[in-house]
């Protein structure tokens, strides 16, 4: 480009300046500054000349060499016009310099200054409140302590994806002993428990096509099975005995888990399997509680075979105030 074609095009262009990017005074600003206000601007800090302002502009970004070609808008008062603004900070013989380019535009609403603020409020105000909902929307279907999808997620997944497909499994489980491990323990173990819990299943989940979990009650959970068969359901069962038996090693309370399951290959009604579900897993911990009084009488009853275990003499303790109690009750019967 020769210095005719530079010099006809600087006649044509609005707004160039280039400035010191540390100290902001402009190293050189092209006629449509220099006319426009009337002043050689070089030398003056861009601040003062372009806005009359006595301290730097709040609102100028600030950049890097990485940034490129930034672009912004701001809108200027007293003319009331916005500004379309590119700036581009670069190097040169080791100082930084940044290259400006303003575009004005005319405000053809002929908004105010207030008005322009209550708009940039109300953006404000918007955004916030999007936030707000996006995370009111994650605590409507998001368990808070485990990360699992909660009981609302489960019943909206029930009623409007599950009962238009076909092959639906169900695992429902249950922690075996909770209370207890809260109560003995503190809430801190009984939380460590069901996190663990959750991570078995989500781990089962991740492996699983279509399979989807959910913390539906205090110590209840579910693994939702679509399209599938059922073997793929007893595999997710076995996958999840398997995950919960490493997670479990080295643990200080062990985390027992009563499983039951229900299939359907054709379409059904999923709270109708849900219900089956329950039962099975009911039954299980059934077969569990008869399982352990069988193999230890002085095992604190649970399914755990690292559950915490109560001494003789606590158990002795415990039959002496049940044998006082009965006592105390033929006392009164008596004196009826």
């Amino acid at each position: 480009m020769t210095n005719e074609w530079c010099a006809e095009l600087m006649s044509c262009a609005e707004g160039l300046y280039v400035l010191n990017e540390i100290s902001k005074e402009i190293i050189w600003a092209n006629p449509y500054f220099t006319e426009r206000l009337k002043t050689p601007c070089v030398g003056e800090t861009c601040w003062k000349v372009f806005l009359g302002r006595k301290t730097p502009c709040p609102f100028c970004p600030r950049l890097s060499e990485q940034d490129g070609v930034y672009a912004w808008d701001y809108y200027e008062p007293q003319s009331r016009r916005w500004m379309k603004i590119k700036h581009l900070v670069f190097r040169r013989d080791n100082l930084l310099y940044r290259a400006g380019n303003v575009n004005m535009m005319d405000d053809v609403m002929r908004l105010n200054y207030e008005t322009v603020q209550e708009i940039a409020m109300l953006q404000t105000v918007l955004s916030k409140t999007q936030g707000e909902m996006a995370s009111l929307t994650k605590e409507a279907i998001y368990d808070t302590l485990t990360g699992l999808f909660n009981r609302n997620c489960f019943q909206m997944d029930l009623e409007r994806e599950y009962a238009k497909i076909p092959g639906l499994g169900i695992l429902y489980f249950d922690l075996n002993n909770l209370k207890f491990i809260n109560d003995k323990y503190r809430h801190t173990s009984g939380d460590a428990l069901l996190k663990r819990m959750a991570d078995v299943l989500r781990l089962v989940c991740s492996q699983v096509k279509n399979a989807k979990g959910y913390r539906i009650g205090g110590d209840e959970f579910t693994l939702l099975l679509a399209q599938s068969t059922e073997e793929e359901l007893a595999y997710c069962a076995n996958l999840f005995t398997g995950y919960l038996e490493d997670y479990n090693k080295g643990a200080e309370h062990s985390c027992s888990v009563a499983v039951g399951r229900a299939f359907s290959k054709e379409l059904c009604d999923p709270e109708l399997l849900v219900s089956r579900a329950d039962h099975d897993m009911y039954c299980c911990k059934q077969r569990m509680k008869e399982k352990t009084r069988e193999e230890s009488p002085w095992t604190w009853r649970t399914e755990t075979k690292k559950a915490d275990k109560l001494t003789k003499d606590e158990l002795e303790q415990e039959a002496q105030v049940d044998s006082t109690n009965a006592t105390d009750n033929d006392k009164r019967r008596k004196l009826l």
